[in-house]
């Protein structure tokens, strides 16, 4: 179990400096190191970056990227394609309901594929798509001016940017677990896994005694904090590890100002 554990983190490092190495290998040594550590922590965030996430869960800031929303129509005898609406343009009952903005649940892969298949934007829908669709041309009830589709589109580089996250994520876990880890000591506990992902997914150092065992017995490891918890001393239960994740720069599509194009809709769309 020793040599195993120590051969997981060497082969950890290595793939997640090695780009040619799917990430998806690199979480799947992570949910076993997990297991070997005692660390459900860890186990269970690798195991959801690997199944995807459920509805009830909660995501990794990382996942949501900026969108545009869109909307592709029939205009008199032309069709218009990818024209952005703004959210406040939308029937009012579910106005509030969708933003420029999308949480990416799937398995890891599949937004990798997704991204690597694309030839250009991504383009997402939403459950209650085609409904949103029926109301909008209801409510405009022109024939001759009916939105056909609706959805956002993501820039396919920010799609590709979490699988480089979740890499980033893993190298500084293992950067933190061998620090943190004294010579002669095989086996993370769980307490050093738990403290190692900690850091490296909300950067917050805070200090902990670890009491590891050595080849020469006993022996306690402090790894010194750089900056004080502000909420250690608060009374309320921490939230989750994911909703605490560190977001990168998420690059925001569609936000600029489209007025115009608005207005040139609303025309035909009687907004």
């Amino acid at each position: 179990m020793e040599e195993r554990a120590q051969e997981l983190i060497r082969q950890l490092e290595q793939d997640v400096l090695n780009g040619d190495v799917p990430i998806q290998d690199a979480l799947r040594k992570v949910v076993i190191l997990g297991g070997c550590s005692g660390s459900s922590e860890l186990r269970e965030w690798a195991n959801k970056e690997l199944r995807g996430y459920g509805p009830e869960d909660d995501v990794p800031e990382y996942r949501t990227l900026g969108a545009s929303l869109r909307i592709d129509a029939i205009v008199g005898p032309r069709i218009v394609r990818s024209q952005p609406i703004d959210p406040s343009a939308l029937p009012e009952p579910i106005r509030d309901q969708i933003a420029e903005s999308v949480t990416l649940r799937m398995p890891i892969a599949e937004i990798e594929k997704t991204a690597r298949d694309a030839e250009g934007d991504v383009h997402l829908t939403f459950g209650n798509s085609v409904a949103v669709a029926e109301l909008m041309n209801r409510e405009n009830g022109d024939p001759y001016q009916q939105i056909i589709s609706i959805y956002w589109r993501v820039s396919r580089s920010s799609m590709a940017a979490i699988g480089d996250q979740v890499r980033t994520v893993l190298a500084e876990f293992v950067a933190e677990l061998s620090q943190s880890m004294p010579p002669g000591q095989e086996i993370p506990s769980a307490q050093q896994a738990n403290h190692a992902f900690h850091v490296a997914v909300t950067g917050d150092r805070a200090q902990i005694s670890i009491q590891a065992p050595t080849t020469s017995g006993g022996t306690t490891s402090t790894i010194q904090s750089t900056e004080q918890n502000a909420n250690e001393n608060s009374p309320e239960e921490d939230p989750p590890l994911w909703r605490r994740l560190r977001r990168p720069g998420v690059i925001l599509i569609g936000i600029a100002t489209i007025v115009g194009t608005i207005a040139s809709l609303g025309q035909w769309l009687k907004w």
